[in-house]
């Protein structure tokens, strides 16, 4: 009788904690997945964070459930001390496979679209040893709209350039452009208020865009100019924002 009173309490054990570990094998840290307005051009990023709490580890499946999405558009995850992983359309899954407890940052990015477009998808977060349960689900949504153009910023016998846009601007800044000699020498310089440079940006003849980033620079204002040959030709100033 002792031993199969033992044999009862261990059955009863290990069924309790299957109880208390299923759903709980991970927890996802609360995520700001408000709707985002976007230029095109501009990639959205979302961050979050997973936190594993079995020692073992766990096995996360990421479930991609598409509302509306262009067929360029791209959804990729990606946790710190993994490669990114790009959703299949086809597939809408990902799977990820944590060796060890503890907290891995996640980076869920969607790719802009090529033409004024938005985007709306969730993102359901199940433990893979219970596939059909759902442990936590995520909706977002970002609208991706091409920029206003400027008005011209400079214009000779050897380029026609705009002002940037847009103005303000988040993330980046665009300047639209032609070139009709292929040996031109043009740059677009950005200062602080200070009048320190912060970057220069050469002018592509072979292109007709230029795209600048604005992720290394705080909110506030700064002035951009156009060089032609080394010679200051126009400026004008921008604001940035958070």
């Amino acid at each position: 009788m002792r031993y199969f009173g033992l044999m009862v309490s261990i059955m009863i054990a290990w069924f309790l904690s299957s109880i208390e570990v299923k759903g709980q094998s991970f927890i996802s840290f609360p995520i700001d997945s408000k709707k985002e307005n976007l230029t095109l051009g501009d990639e959205m990023k979302w961050q979050s964070k997973v936190q594993i709490l079995k020692e073992e580890g766990a096995d996360l499946i990421v479930e991609l459930s598409v509302k509306e999405i262009p067929e360029d558009v791209q959804i990729r995850l990606c946790f710190s001390g993994f490669e990114c992983k790009t959703f299949i359309r086809d597939i809408g899954k990902l799977y990820f496979r944590f060796p060890k407890q503890g907290v891995y940052p996640l980076e869920i990015r969607c790719s802009s679209p090529k033409k004024t477009a938005e985007v709306n998808f969730d993102l359901n977060l199940l433990d893979a040893r219970f596939p059909n349960s759902v442990v936590e689900k995520k909706s977002f949504s970002a609208f991706f709209e091409a920029p206003e153009k400027a008005g011209n910023l400079f214009r000779n016998h050897q380029l026609s350039i705009s002002k940037l846009y847009p103005n303000p601007a988040s993330q980046r800044i665009f300047f639209d452009y032609s070139c009709s000699s292929k040996k031109i020498n043009a740059k677009v310089v950005i200062y602080d208020l200070l009048g320190n440079v912060i970057s220069e940006h050469s002018i592509d003849p072979n292109a007709n865009r230029l795209n600048i980033s604005l992720s290394n620079l705080r909110s506030g204002i700064y002035f951009y100019q156009l060089h032609i040959d080394n010679k200051p030709v126009a400026s004008r100033r921008f604001a940035k924002n958070s």
